[in-house]
């Protein structure tokens, strides 16, 4: 079993489906490590920003992958993210969205002091959309910023190891790779013991 943060799912909505991502998460053998609900602040100028991530997944052999869950008949259509209930989804829609919590999550570690982790440890983003199968996006002209290769669906929830393992194996322009000893940032800054 994965190793969770919390050991429980944060309150949530229902409709958000956030506790059957957990429960499907939680299902990863103990070399994952889980957070859910991975808040970030900075204080800038005086100016408080958060961010939330719903998960950050580590693997000290992988990397890390930020998940942002987008629960719902969601949809892309005329260039535009919505709701089932046709409302505009924030934040440029979800990949943008993932995208953006993974570079505040490299800025978190490179302002930690342990920008050298970057340089050794792969950082990947994906979206998560549990009530959807992926055959419904099949034929979708999605944006620039989405593909398929790093959406999960409701098909990942029982198949997540596999799922997961898809987006950690992509390579990265640099070739950048996970090396071991990355282990110490999840030591030293997120707190996990």
């Amino acid at each position: 079993m994965a190793i969770m943060y919390p050991n429980k799912p944060k309150e949530c909505s229902i409709n958000s489906k956030e506790d059957l991502m957990f429960e499907a998460l939680e299902k990863l053998p103990d070399t994952y490590y889980v957070f859910h609900s991975f808040k970030i602040v900075n204080v800038i100028d005086e100016k408080m920003y958060e961010s939330e991530t719903d998960f950050v997944i580590f693997n000290p052999k992988k990397g890390i992958l930020c998940v942002e869950a987008k629960a719902g008949n969601v949809k892309y259509e005329e260039g535009k993210w919505k709701y089932g209930s046709d409302i505009l989804m924030s934040h440029d829609g979800p990949f943008h969205q993932a995208s953006n919590n993974k570079w505040k999550l490299s800025m978190y570690i490179k302002n930690s002091g342990l920008e050298y982790i970057l340089k050794k440890c792969k950082l990947l983003h994906a979206v998560w959309f549990p009530s959807i199968s992926k055959s419904k996006f099949e034929n979708v002209e999605f944006p620039a910023e989405a593909d398929l290769n790093i959406m999960l669906t409701s098909d990942s929830i029982d198949h997540i190891e596999e799922s997961i393992s898809k987006i950690f194996d992509i390579q990265l322009p640099a070739h950048r790779d996970t090396e071991t000893y990355s282990v110490q940032f999840y030591h030293y800054r997120l707190g996990a013991f």
